[in-house]
């Protein structure tokens, strides 16, 4: 089990990473927990943050095909269909009809939460 602190200073190298423009390769997407279903939603008791609710696949210890909610979203592209949490890379599925909904009113932009 990674140590909370090693766990955080690697998400916060992960989006410094991002902000420069690098994006993950396919080996580390390889190993990538699916989430299918998904929608994004605003954390109730975080203050601005956001997770992802769906349904995984190849996560280390939730059961297949559970319904789950992810840790904090850190960076999310529907389009490339990758998302960083703060504790892993995911895979996205097929977004929740109400999310898609959200996508359409939103105009033709995707959700894309980047820090």
């Amino acid at each position: 089990m990674i140590d909370p602190n090693e766990r955080i200073a690697n998400a916060l190298d992960v989006v410094e990473r991002l902000r420069s423009g690098w994006r993950p390769g396919e080996s580390a997407l390889a190993e990538a927990v699916f989430i299918d279903d998904w929608l994004l939603v605003s954390d109730p008791a975080e203050d601005g943050t956001h997770s992802l609710y769906g349904v995984v696949s190849g996560h280390p210890r939730i059961r297949e095909g559970r319904l789950t909610r992810t840790s904090i979203v850190l960076w999310l592209d529907p389009e490339a269909g990758i998302a960083r949490t703060v504790s892993r890379w995911y895979r996205l599925g097929t977004p929740h009809a109400l999310q898609r909904m959200a996508m359409t009113d939103e105009g033709e932009e995707s959700p894309t939460l980047k820090m």
